[in-house]
């Protein structure tokens, strides 16, 4: 009866002159008070309700936009727009010196990482032992791209086995062309990016363009086109916060390996065919040595599941021979 008289005094404080329906109340600032809300939970527990909280109001504000099918993030270009972008970038690359192509190798290198145009010109001014998204392999003497999927420690011991669970890495074929400008550690210019833009920005007629759209390349071409929205979590490196599947995913290697050779494929469809059969070939070099998984190893043993799976089948069994 208490809580009953408590429910009501919440409603009646409410504002009087509100469309917001009740329900809706816990996606908004203003939410419903409850009975418990003094209580202080654990520091895990408060990081998972709190990724929670912003998961449901944010697909709370998008859900009239997502009703007719209107983009999110409105710094994208269209699948075409991307593919002309990569090829306008290239054949420009391909055609000045190597001091004139710094600018080009970032934003080629950002379509082909999914990673911010800062992250890479800071890398690239490392030496290569001390780069962390570039990364120099001694033994085979080539450069590749290094995504670490970082899971964050988890100490959900009581589930399973794993005390914690560590990120992995994926590692992707960089094109010969760029790895030579990689050899050497080269302080880039911001003016030099900048230029570079401005040039696709005037020759493919996109006046908004920016480094956003830049950066959002790679992402957008595995999600929208290939239709792979958590691999292309997994291959540009989205932190988990911002994708919580990523806690107990682990994917087969190879699969990330063929996804990321359909986005190559994709972006370079206006390449010219020897530029466009090379990119591809130069890309599909497997990088990522014996290993079968990449991802969290929080995921459940294909081996627990499916005896689990044998233990649960054979009680309909047992129950109909007694």
């Amino acid at each position: 009866m208490s809580q009953y008289k408590v429910l009501c005094l919440v409603r009646n404080n409410q504002k009087k002159h509100s469309n917001v329906a009740i329900a809706e109340n816990i996606a908004d600032d203003d939410e419903v008070p409850l009975l418990d809300n003094d209580f202080k939970p654990v520091t895990q527990i408060a990081k998972s309700s709190e990724l929670q909280q912003w998961r449901l109001k944010n697909n709370h504000q998008h859900a009239r936009r997502n009703q007719f099918h209107f983009p999110t993030n409105h710094r994208q270009l269209s699948i075409t727009g991307y593919q002309m972008l990569f090829a306008t970038l290239w054949q420009r690359f391909m055609s000045v010196d190597k001091e004139s192509g710094t600018g080009y190798v970032v934003l080629l290198l950002s379509l082909l990482s999914g990673l911010s145009i800062d992250s890479i010109i800071a890398d690239w001014q490392c030496s290569r032992s001390q780069r962390q998204y570039l990364v120099y392999d001694r033994v085979r003497k080539v450069s590749s791209i290094a995504i670490t999927i970082d899971v964050t420690t988890n100490t959900r011991s009581h589930l399973l086995a794993h005390r914690q669970s560590y990120g992995s890495t994926f590692y992707r074929a960089i094109p010969e062309a760029l790895q030579v400008m990689l050899e050497d550690k080269i302080t880039v210019s911001s003016d030099t990016v900048k230029d570079a833009i401005s040039y696709a920005k005037d020759l493919l007629n996109l006046p908004a363009l920016s480094p956003q759209y830049i950066e959002a390349g790679l992402f957008i071409l595995i999600k929208n086109e290939i239709n792979k929205p958590l691999y292309a979590d997994l291959i540009t490196g989205v932190d988990v916060r911002h994708s919580s599947s990523l806690y107990y995913l682990s994917t087969k290697t190879v699969e990330l390996e063929q996804t990321y050779i359909k986005a190559v494929e994709l972006i370079t469809e206006y390449c010219n065919d020897e530029q466009k059969a090379l990119l591809i070939d130069e890309c599909s070099v497997p990088m990522n040595g014996h290993r079968s998984h990449i991802g969290s190893d929080m995921a459940l043993k294909t081996q627990c599941a499916s005896s689990s799976l044998i233990n649960w089948l054979s009680v309909p069994r047992a129950l109909m021979a007694s």
